[in-house]
């Protein structure tokens, strides 16, 4: 089985390439370069691995939440791959794969990712990844109550918004410092949810607030 999985939703940008059992990767130091890297990155690990962009059997991307132009760019791309090869696309939530890289923990996962004006989208998942309430995109003073004991907060919000997180939650959260999803750990996701492959028409963006930029 072959995937090739990009994550784009945040200024950061990596690829991945699972060929059996062996993952190749990388991650562009560069932020917000995209449409830049992407094409050049995705070549390099086709290189690595010795196969051709028509051997692989799935792709897999964000949804979203995050970057409305990154996750455009990574969308875009996929379904372009997936349409010109006939293949299908795994999509994922950009949330869930910041909490999957958090594992293994036994606690709920807070994952919080900037989204500009003063806001974060969130995810609350149980230890299997389910989520305890729908995605939000809320200010950091409104987030809604949870386990403090029980959980553990990962994502770039944890920079961006330390003093208003420490103001909503005090002391008692538990801190990981995992800022961005990224595209091995989509790719591992990928694996788990095969079930949910799509066509490339069938591909719905979850961008969660209704005017995005950015």
């Amino acid at each position: 089985m072959k995937l090739l999985a990009i994550e784009t939703s945040t200024p950061q940008c990596s690829v991945a390439l699972a060929v059996d059992d062996v993952v190749y990767s990388l991650v562009s130091a560069e932020r917000n370069t995209h449409t830049k890297v992407c094409l050049t990155m995705i070549d390099e690990l086709l290189g690595q691995a010795n196969i051709h962009l028509n051997e692989v059997d799935y792709f897999v991307t964000s949804k979203g939440p995050g970057s409305f132009t990154g996750l455009r760019i990574g969308i875009s791309l996929m379904q372009g791959l997936a349409l010109a090869l006939d293949k299908k696309i795994i999509p994922l939530s950009s949330l869930q794969t910041l909490a999957y890289a958090a594992k293994p923990t036994s606690k709920n996962i807070l994952a919080l990712l900037d989204a500009r004006k003063s806001e974060v989208y969130g995810g609350y998942f149980n230890d299997k990844l389910e989520l305890l309430f729908p995605e939000f995109v809320l200010p950091v003073a409104n987030l809604p109550n949870i386990d403090l004991a029980n959980s553990l907060l990962v994502g770039s919000a944890l920079t961006e918004y330390s003093a208003q997180l420490k103001q909503r939650f005090g002391n008692q959260l538990h801190y990981l410092e995992l800022p961005y999803p990224d595209a091995p750990n989509l790719l591992a996701l990928a694996l788990q949810n095969m079930a949910q492959a799509v066509s490339a028409c069938e591909f719905i963006p979850s961008y969660i607030r209704d005017n995005v930029t950015g």
